[in-house]
């Protein structure tokens, strides 16, 4: 019987040797590729859910709340009466309007922070559902209007296809399931 180191020499057992640590490095460089982007994951996930937790600490204030029961408030018979009622007022009687802008501004932020995928769907559906299809419904005929006269309403038109989203994603998790509209009477 022949052994088999009888029949290498040197210069084949060095190829072999070097062939082999060229594949361990390639498996190590692998795992420590698949380390690393995991890492990368876990960071990204962290800075999302940091960033999304300002937002909502923001958001979820009471001041911020008596801004939202403010904008929810307001009232008007069309288009120019909400003008006339709320725009077109000295600066200091503009609270409700301010009101208003600053949630159509928040929300038009998680669309761009949804949009560049910063945020997931689920988070802004468990946390502010509610209030953007509030916020929606309750101004949406106001939106039509402006867009009718040729207004350029960005926080509209950016969260329309959200509030569609959102609407649906609820109708379907929660069917017959209606939010109570503080500006509705209770049926």
């Amino acid at each position: 019987m022949v052994d088999l180191f009888e029949l290498m020499n040197i210069v084949d057992f060095s190829i072999i040797s070097a062939a082999l640590g060229v594949i361990a490095g390639v498996i190590n460089s692998i795992f420590a590729s698949r380390r690393a982007e995991r890492q990368r994951q876990t960071e990204i996930e962290t800075r999302q859910a940091q960033l999304f937790m300002q937002i909502w600490q923001q958001y979820n204030t009471a001041e911020y709340a008596m801004e939202r029961y403010s904008a929810y408030a307001m009232q008007w018979e069309d288009f120019d009466d909400f003008l006339k009622k709320y725009v077109l007022v000295p600066p200091e009687e503009r609270k409700p309007y301010a009101s208003f802008v600053s949630m159509g501004r928040t929300f038009l932020g998680l669309v761009i922070l949804l949009e560049k995928k910063l945020i997931d769907i689920e988070v802004v559906y468990e946390l502010f559902c509610g209030d953007i299809i509030r916020w929606y419904e309750k101004f949406q005929p106001q939106f039509e209007e402006e867009r009718a006269r040729g207004i350029a309403q960005r926080s509209a038109d950016a969260v329309e296809p959200l509030y569609k989203k959102l609407k649906n994603m609820r109708e379907q998790r929660q069917p017959g399931i209606r939010f109570l509209m503080p500006w509705q009477e209770l049926e």
